[in-house]
């Protein structure tokens, strides 16, 4: 219902696609610390054959 009233806003029915962008951007934003924090960890913690290879 939300959506239905504010869709009828002229603003938003100018800039729908600026919206859509917007919400694609703060997904991706929101997805970025949680992919840093798993790549830093990857990193630290190399795979077992590494390991057992370099020890």
């Amino acid at each position: 219902m939300a959506g239905f009233l504010v869709g009828n806003f002229p603003l938003v029915k100018q800039n729908f696609s600026l919206i859509i962008t917007a919400i694609i951007g703060l997904s991706v934003l929101a997805f970025l610390p949680i992919f840093f924090k798993l790549m830093r960890s990857v990193r630290s913690h190399p795979p077992a054959e590494e390991r057992e290879r370099d020890g």
